[in-house]
C-alpha cells in the first residue's frame, strides 16, 4: 500500500545492540515481509552485525493476508475520468479487464529468518555443554502423527516416496527410536485452515475454547 512501514528495516546498530546482549550459540528470529529485496537486505544487515544466517528459514502460512495490487483496468477509467464503473469503460480499459499492477500476490506466507550469534566454543556440543546454547529443542516441537498407523508405516518404511523416504517424515534411524511418538518438524509452520477447504478443524475450536475460559 506504499506506506512507509512497509519498507523499514531494522538498523545495524540496533541489530548490533541485539547481538551484544545475547550469549554465544542464542539464536534470533526474525520476522520479515515476504518482499525478495527486503530478504535479501535484512540478511545482509543481519551479517553486518555479526550473526550467522546460513539456517534454514521457515515460513509461516496463513489465510488471512490482503492482496495490496492496483487494477490496471480502473487506473485507465480513472485516467479517462471514467469513475464510478464496475466494469471496464474505455477501449484501453477494457484491454487490460483482469491484469494488475507489478506482481503483487496476495499474501499467504511470512518468513522467519534464523540467525544466531557465533559460537564461542569448538563445536555445537561443547557450546551445548558450556552455556546450553547453539541447540534447538525440536522434541518440543515434533508433528502429530495423522493416525494411529502412520507410526508403524513410517517406521518399517512401507510407505515411501519417489526419493525412497518414508511420507510421514521419518526415515532415518534416530526417529525410529521406540520413544519417537511424533513426526520431526518441518520448516513450514500452517496455521489450521490455510491449506484445507477452510472447514474449521478441532484444534482450532478447541483454541477459541481455552481463549474463551
Amino acid at each position: 500500500m506504499n506506506l512507509a512501514w512497509d519498507a523499514v528495516l531494522p538498523s545495524i546498530e540496533s541489530l548490533k545492540e541485539c547481538f551484544r546482549v545475547l550469549k554465544a550459540g542464542s539464536f534470533c528470529f526474525i520476522m520479515c515481509s515476504s518482499k525478495q529485496n527486503l530478504m535479501a537486505q535484512m540478511i545482509l544487515q543481519l551479517k553486518a552485525s555479526g550473526f550467522e544466517t546460513g539456517f534454514s528459514s521457515i515460513s509461516c502460512v496463513y489465510s488471512t493476508g490482503l492482496p495490496k495490487s492496483a487494477n490496471i483496468s480502473k487506473l485507465i477509467d480513472k485516467r479517462a475520468q471514467s469513475t464510478g464503473k464496475t466494469l471496464p469503460v474505455t477501449p484501453e480499459g477494457k484491454t487490460f479487464a483482469g491484469a494488475f499492477a507489478g506482481n503483487q500476490l496476495k499474501p499467504a506466507i511470512e518468513n522467519i529468518l534464523v540467525c544466531m550469534k557465533p559460537l564461542s566454543k569448538k563445536s555445537y556440543l561443547d557450546q551445548a555443554l558450556d552455556n546450553g546454547h547453539g541447540i534447538s529443542w525440536l522434541k518440543d516441537c515434533k508433528i502429530p502423527w495423522s493416525s494411529g498407523s502412520d507410526m508403524w508405516k513410517a517406521r518399517d518404511n512401507v510407505v515411501m516416496n519417489t526419493e525412497g523416504r518414508t511420507c510421514y517424515g521419518s526415515y532415518n534411524t534416530y526417529d525410529k527410536s521406540p520413544d519417537n511418538n511424533d513426526r520431526f518438524p518441518a520448516n513450514l509452520l500452517v496455521s489450521d485452515d490455510a491449506l484445507n477447504n477452510g472447514d474449521i478443524t478441532h484444534a482450532v475450536l478447541h483454541q477459541l475454547d481455552q481463549k474463551i475460559i
